[in-house]
């Protein structure tokens, strides 16, 4: 990535970034001070299901936001439909289903309910893989005095597919989804009854929010707008979106996390230095 970067070329990189703090920092310095194009696959932050979310929230008549949970429950991806057995070798990856998975969902919380300020967490391994973690419980403080809250875990059931489910409290509101790229969400509204937006709906809602174009609109349905926009970042030679400042933000968090593992306390974030 270094090499890149010094040569003037735009890096596009999975996440997580790196097994450690460290070397995440190590790899922003070295694309900031080159000035090229970079992005991170946090593909989280172009799911419309969530976009939408984000969007509702924004409603003024829910009052006071309350809390949120999300629960990730993912396959161990050593075997079956990933195969990628290094995922179990602490020395290549660094840790488990927080950092690999839940990356993502550190990244969301950002973005949905802002930034986080302290965490608490708990970890713990049932595998056999040394190191890494297929259970992780973790509880956000956030800057703006709310709270929420996280429960990632690796399972073995080959049949259960991976899903992600968050629910969102208002006090005047709450909103609920199974799916985190396309599907229905539930909500319900003061006095009102439980109601849904289907799957179809919440599309043509997220075309309106994203101010998409046709070219884009299908690409966001295949789930391939994330290549094209780090594409046309390269194009046109403007900043790519998440980029590495971003996750660099996720990564902090995690961090944070580890370490209230390790010392069974609170962990105090350092305050973000980055755009969200």
């Amino acid at each position: 990535m270094r090499e890149a970067a010094d040569r003037g070329l735009a890096v596009f990189c999975e996440k997580p970034l790196a097994k450690s703090l460290a070397e995440v920092e190590e790899m922003v310095t070295a694309v900031e001070r080159a000035g090229v194009v970079n992005q991170v696959g946090l593909i989280l932050r172009y799911s419309p299901i969530y976009t939408v979310l984000k969007d509702l929230m924004s409603a003024p008549d829910l009052g006071p936001f309350l809390a949120a949970h999300l629960r990730d429950d993912q396959y161990f991806p050593v075997g079956g439909q990933y195969g990628s057995t290094w995922r179990g070798d602490f020395e290549r990856v660094g840790g488990g289903t927080l950092i690999e998975h839940s990356i993502h969902d550190v990244d969301l919380f950002h973005w949905l309910f802002g930034d986080i300020a302290a965490v608490r967490c708990h970890t713990r391994e049932t595998s056999g893989h040394a190191g890494i973690e297929d259970v992780a419980l973790a509880t956000f403080q956030h800057a703006d005095g709310h709270q929420t809250s996280l429960t990632s875990v690796w399972h073995d059931v080959g049949g259960r597919p991976s899903t992600r489910r968050l629910e969102m409290f208002f006090e005047g509101g709450w909103f609920a989804t199974d799916d985190d790229f396309v599907g229905p969400i539930r909500y319900q509204l003061r006095s009102g009854p439980e109601q849904l937006i289907s799957a179809e709906e919440m599309l043509e809602r997220y075309r309106k929010v994203a101010g998409l174009d046709d070219v884009e609109f299908e690409l966001a349905r295949r789930g391939t707008l994330e290549d094209y926009a780090f594409l046309r970042s390269v194009y046109e030679g403007t900043p790519a979106f998440p980029g590495f400042r971003t996750a660099l933000r996720a990564h902090q968090v995690v961090d944070a996390c580890y370490r209230s593992a390790r010392e069974a306390a609170e962990v105090v974030v350092p305050p973000a230095g980055g755009h969200a």
